[in-house]
């Protein structure tokens, strides 16, 4: 009389259960191991494209939300001329960061100095097209003041503080490493001052050209620290 096998039991028939387990794991990896591994690559290429494309989504919308320049249309003629098309949004504010941006380089460039005398006029040149007729007084100022420092090698400018105050005016604080001829740091001093902006979207392109930001240089005053 044959007795049943107890529960667990895998004596009767173990080598043939092996062999189906072996075979069926041998047969689904040649089955669809292949479709599997094609299906989890360009999972991967999608999910990288999918990436690439939401990336540049979030730059954009970073652009158009903090606009460097005024909005406007331009049209080129057929002699490469530029015109302006229609009248800005008036209302066009820039951002925050773009005035400080505006500030900063109002600040070394107005204080600071290099070894290269043609470089330095040209950003003279550039602050004095940013100007109200305040700021541009200030600026005249500021020039005469820099050709009486005795120090005549570069002045190196490193901003240290910047607060906003109200929507048109900005604290700033900075420090000033002159050096003397040789490159030899002679003194450092630190500064601190308050600069009035006017925001104007220009209207014309030679405006523009000029002035893209629409951040205007509406006057100044610095003081020196420790007197």
């Amino acid at each position: 009389m044959k007795t049943a096998p107890k529960a667990g039991d895998r004596t009767i028939g173990s080598v043939a259960l092996d062999n189906a387990k072996t075979n069926g794991f041998s047969n689904h990896e040649n089955l669809y191991a292949n479709e599997v591994r094609r299906k989890f690559k360009w999972q991967v290429v999608a999910f990288l494209f999918i990436g690439t494309f939401l990336w540049d989504r979030v730059q954009i919308a970073m652009y158009t939300h903090e606009k460097t320049v005024a909005p406007v249309v331009l049209h080129e003629d057929a002699n490469h001329r530029l015109t302006m098309v229609g009248i800005p949004d008036p209302a066009w504010k820039p951002h925050d960061g773009n005035v400080l941006a505006e500030l900063d380089g109002l600040v070394k460039k107005m204080r600071g100095r290099t070894v290269d005398a043609q470089h330095d006029r040209g950003e003279w040149r550039e602050i004095l097209n940013r100007c109200t007729e305040r700021g541009c007084n200030n600026l005249l100022l500021a020039y005469n003041k820099l050709q009486e420092v005795e120090d005549k090698g570069r002045i190196v400018v490193t901003i240290t503080n910047r607060t906003k105050s109200t929507d048109n005016t900005f604290y700033y604080a900075w420090t000033e490493e002159r050096q003397n001829e040789q490159g030899q740091v002679s003194h450092t001093y630190q500064f601190r001052g308050t600069f009035n902006v006017v925001i104007d979207v220009p209207t014309t392109y030679d405006v523009w050209a000029k002035n893209p930001s629409g951040v205007w240089n509406d006057g100044f005053s610095v003081d020196k620290e420790g007197r």
